[in-house]
């Protein structure tokens, strides 16, 4: 697999929380892909996001820049950017990087979508 692909659905008693169900990987090249997604939900004003990543199998530091950049923007408006099913490989560096005192992982969207009150 090549590349990075992604979808958006919305879920959520009132649809108020964005799913990006990535694939692929994210690094230099691919990470615009990621950030003009967040940018159209920003746009949107849609600020509960869940990244739904159990079908990358790479975030380089650039990739891992991108969330935890905006982070901030999203807690500023008083959502939430929370991750969902990471690989094995991807989780060992999310750890090692000690990004979970950042960002929470869930095991799924559906756990992920719980924490959403």
């Amino acid at each position: 697999m090549s590349g990075l692909t992604l979808s958006i659905d919305m879920l959520g008693n009132d649809h108020e929380v964005a799913v990006l169900r990535l694939a692929g990987f994210i690094d230099t090249n691919t990470g615009p892909v990621l950030s003009n997604a967040l940018a159209k939900l920003f746009d949107s004003n849609r600020f509960k996001i869940i990244c739904s990543l159990e079908n990358v199998n790479y975030i380089s530091s650039a990739g891992w820049g991108i969330f935890i950049g905006e982070i901030g923007r999203v807690r500023n408006q008083g959502g939430d950017l929370k991750l969902a099913g990471l690989t094995q490989e991807v989780d060992d560096v999310y750890r090692v990087l000690e990004f979970d005192a950042i960002l929470k992982n869930y095991k799924s969207v559906d756990e992920a979508l719980q924490h959403f009150n």
